[in-house]
């Protein structure tokens, strides 16, 4: 088992005020079998009311609304994490072989995938097209939004970590193999990170596509998914009596290992 340290921090900036502002947040890590989460700290600002909660996917929510007129939005959590070597006994949920939202196969994707020599088992399998996509793809950032789909990434032949983890998401489910999109934090500084979630004999394990890296420590997971729609860190909404809004976000992670 090995200990870390976390802060992570998002502030948004808004070009005219907005009011009614309602968010959902998925920025607090969850404890699970390979994941204690403890001396958490979560700042939102301006003050807001909000509820903590889950979603369907078992991912820790938080759910809150500022009405009066701001120009910032800033929310923060920071704490401490056990972690022993990735691996989530779990049952597992077939709605995870389909394709969601972003992750629907393409003709050029599926000739992609029938040109791979696969090996046998599914963790080869995994590691077979996750190299495969590290390979193909170019990191770029800013060659994609939020909104682009793996095969949109695929026909770029760049994106970020989010698009790697959708298009091998795809390809994992067209290979028969359950997997899930998931978000969080890795060793370092930097933003956050996306990667893949796989099963395979009764546990899901996790793979990283945009490192070409089989995943044991140095990940903190905040939520997993169907794909980016629903396991994104933040989502909301609001209105603005003054013209349309513009907004800007700056986003800061520091994950470090400690001597527990």
């Amino acid at each position: 088992m090995k200990t870390y340290e976390f802060e992570f921090t998002t502030e948004i900036k808004f070009s005219l005020p907005v009011t009614n502002h309602n968010f959902v947040l998925k920025c607090m890590p969850i404890s699970n079998v390979s994941q204690l989460i403890y001396d958490e700290a979560l700042i939102i600002s301006p003050s807001a009311d909000f509820t903590l909660g889950t979603d369907s996917f078992g991912n820790k929510t938080v759910n809150g609304s500022i009405n009066s007129p701001h120009k910032e939005f800033m929310f923060s959590v920071k704490g401490k994490a056990h972690l022993s070597k990735y691996k989530i006994m779990d049952d597992i949920d077939r709605v995870y072989l389909y394709p969601s939202k972003n992750t629907h196969m393409s003709k050029e994707m599926n000739e992609f995938f029938n040109s791979l020599d696969l090996p046998v088992t599914p963790k080869e399998k995994a590691v077979c097209i996750s190299k495969a996509v590290y390979e193909y793809m170019s990191y770029v950032k800013g060659s994609t939004t939020v909104d682009t789909t793996a095969s949109e990434a695929f026909d770029l032949k760049m994106g970020v970590c989010q698009d790697y983890a959708h298009i091998t998401t795809a390809l994992l489910r067209k290979a028969g193999i359950p997997a899930r999109y998931a978000a969080g934090f890795i060793e370092g500084d930097g933003e956050t990170h996306a990667w893949v979630e796989y099963y395979c004999n009764g546990a899901w394990y996790g793979i990283d596509p945009t490192n070409n890296n089989e995943i044991e420590y140095g990940y903190i997971k905040l939520s997993h998914g169907l794909d980016s729609s629903s396991a994104g860190v933040e989502r909301g909404c609001f209105v603005s009596n003054e013209g349309i809004v513009t907004q800007s976000s700056e986003i800061t992670v520091k994950v470090g290992e400690i001597n527990a």
